[in-house]
C-alpha cells in the first residue's frame, strides 16, 4: 500500500517537489490528463474504502482501525454538498455503499477542482 506522502507523488505533487516558488499549477491542463485521472480514481477508491492503512489508533503502538472515513457527515451536508453540480449529486444518491459514495465523492469534478 502506498502511504500519503508515496500518493501524492504519484499525482505529481509531492511534498516540497516544486523546485522553483511559486507551486504547482491550478489551472485543468496540469492534472486532467487520461493517466494522472486514472490515478486520481484510484487513490480515492483505496481512501474511501480504508485499503490504505490511513486510520490508525494513537499511541506508542499504533493499529489499524477497521474503519473508513465518512465524508457524508455534517460538514459534507452544511457546506459541501451546494458546491456539487446535479449530476454529481445524482451520482452519490445512487451509492451502493458508504465505501462506494467516498469513492465518488472523492473523484468528482467539483472535488477535484478545490
Amino acid at each position: 500500500m502506498y502511504s500519503l506522502m508515496g500518493w501524492i507523488g504519484r499525482l505529481a505533487q509531492a511534498l516540497y517537489g516544486k523546485e522553483t516558488p511559486d507551486g504547482y499549477p491550478l489551472n485543468d491542463g496540469a492534472w486532467n490528463g487520461s493517466g494522472q485521472m486514472a490515478t486520481r480514481f484510484e487513490v480515492a477508491r483505496a481512501i474511501g474504502a480504508n485499503a490504505a492503512g490511513l486510520f490508525k489508533t494513537d499511541g506508542p503502538s499504533p493499529t489499524e482501525q477497521p474503519a473508513f472515513p465518512m465524508v457524508a457527515n455534517a460538514l459534507f451536508f452544511t457546506s459541501l454538498q451546494p458546491m456539487l453540480a446535479e449530476p454529481t449529486q445524482k451520482a452519490l444518491s445512487l451509492a451502493g455503499t458508504p465505501q462506494e459514495w467516498n469513492a465518488l465523492f472523492l473523484s468528482s469534478p467539483e472535488f477535484m477542482r478545490r
